[in-house]
């Protein structure tokens, strides 16, 4: 069974740990519930849990990804020795939005050029760590700023040219969604040819430096004219076939918030896993505890 052709009856709820930002994301495959919100399902040790995949992972696997999943939130950003010693101590295997950005896209480079020898560390500390990187549902005027490399032109068919990307041609038509975030601040349309060429662009950078997994943000606000989702997975498609020549293990895990409970074409799930965000809820006199309760704070 492939992980896209997944069932959507239910989740399965996974481990997660505390993120630098204070949150944390639950990522979930789509599987059978096995246990209630405060049960504890005993694990195999980490050591015997089968890590290994290479151009497909299975699902017992991706599962297994999971349930040692965190939101490790800036994590290339801040490149801090105190984060390696806490993944290490934790026995994270799926760390999330480890690179991203929330528009002042101009700062690609400086980004990758920090994070990438601090990929090669977390690497070398455990090689079947997967790192998640997030291109989000934001784009702003700063992208102006960023030239295209001729590859994306060369990607989408188009004659080279020496300009740099518009925001302009990437948001929404007639004002919708448009200063959504902040003046300058938009919603992209995924419908728009742009926009396809810029999340390209950002994926096969986050590829590069050594990234397994993109998280592609609210894309229910990404898809109002693209509802059967084809410039989506046209631009999905040339990310996964990117990955499979150039990823560490071939292939590159997509995710996404859907609230509406995933996105199928054809019976198959466009992305691989879904992530949902739930905070932890403190436990009254007991500072170390917390509880994970559906529905709370977020």
């Amino acid at each position: 069974m492939t992980l896209r052709s997944f069932t959507q009856r239910s989740v399965r709820k996974q481990l997660l740990t505390q993120s630098l930002l204070g949150a944390a994301c639950v990522l979930i495959c789509m599987a059978p519930l096995t246990s209630s919100a405060t049960e504890t399902v005993a694990k195999p040790p980490l050591a015997k849990l089968d890590y290994r995949f290479d151009s497909r992972i299975s699902r017992p696997v991706l599962e297994n990804y999971l349930a040692r999943s965190t939101t490790v939130a800036s994590l290339l950003h801040l490149t801090s020795d105190d984060d390696l010693r806490m993944m290490q101590n934790t026995g994270v295997k799926f760390a999330g939005r480890v690179i991203w950005m929330w528009g002042n896209e101009s700062r690609i480079d400086a980004l990758v050029e920090k994070g990438e020898p601090f990929v090669k560390r977390i690497h070398e500390m455990d090689p079947d760590i997967i790192l998640q990187g997030a291109i989000f549902e934001i784009i702003t005027t700063d992208v102006n700023n960023i030239p295209i490399p001729a590859s994306v032109f060369e990607e989408f068919g188009l004659k080279r040219e020496v300009r740099n990307f518009r925001y302009e041609d990437m948001i929404y038509p007639f004002g919708h969604r448009v200063d959504h975030w902040r003046k300058g601040a938009s919603v992209p349309d995924m419908s728009r040819l742009e926009t396809r060429m810029w999340f390209v662009y950002v994926g096969k950078r986050w590829i590069d430096m050594g990234i397994e997994a993109i998280h592609f943000g609210q894309v229910e606000i990404m898809d109002d004219r693209d509802r059967d989702h084809v410039h989506w997975r046209d631009m999905m498609a040339r990310l996964r076939s990117y990955a499979k020549k150039h990823a560490r293990r071939h292939m590159a895990l997509a995710d996404a918030h859907v609230p509406s409970g995933g996105i199928v074409h054809d019976g198959v799930l466009m992305f691989d896993l879904h992530s949902f965000p739930s905070r932890p809820k403190s436990v009254k006199g007991k500072p170390y505890q917390a509880i994970l309760e559906k529905g709370f704070s977020d």
